[in-house]
């Protein structure tokens, strides 16, 4: 994964400083914006990032707890939201249309992956994260104490499951 995330930056960062000919006039508020979204966005991914010690847990690889407090009250996955938000942000900044072509590439990537991720962590910890993907929006918004936004019938499935099998076994 981390050579996926390397390669991906190098790409973009080729795309951000690549001239491509004539732009439209700057405009400052356009500039602003998209730069203000990008620091939003490494923030929320650092911050992301920070509530976990070592790169095995940030791999997912050190899988010892739910992690419920600070930005993943707001998002169960603040570090993918944060590096989507970067990417666009710097694309309109730039007015890149490869820019955003490969923001918009990561965001599919990401939408893809995260229900592979949110099912493998429903097995691993059982009742304890379907309390948190209950109450907790997948991308961004207020924490609910009772509902189930963002889980779907196949996540609620494979929780009901794993929390069964913990109790047998």
């Amino acid at each position: 994964m981390y050579a996926t995330y390397m390669a991906h930056a190098a790409a973009l960062v080729g795309f951000l400083v690549a001239p491509t000919g004539r732009r439209p006039a700057r405009s400052s508020t356009i500039t602003v914006t998209g730069y203000g979204l990008a620091a939003v966005g490494a923030a929320t991914s650092v911050a992301g990032m920070r509530r976990f010690t070592g790169t095995t847990h940030v791999s997912g690889m050190g899988d010892d707890r739910v992690v419920r407090g600070g930005v993943y009250a707001w998002s169960r996955h603040p570090q993918y939201l944060g590096y989507v938000a970067l990417l666009s942000g710097l694309a309109c900044a730039r007015r890149s249309i490869p820019a955003a072509a490969s923001a918009t590439g990561a965001a599919g990537a990401l939408a893809w992956w995260v229900p592979v991720e949110e099912r493998h962590l429903a097995a691993l910890f059982g009742g304890t994260y379907q309390r948190y993907l209950l109450r907790t929006p997948r991308w961004l918004g207020l924490p609910a104490p009772r509902s189930d936004r963002g889980a779907g019938p196949r996540l609620r499935a494979a929780v009901r499951r794993a929390s069964s099998r913990r109790r047998r076994g």
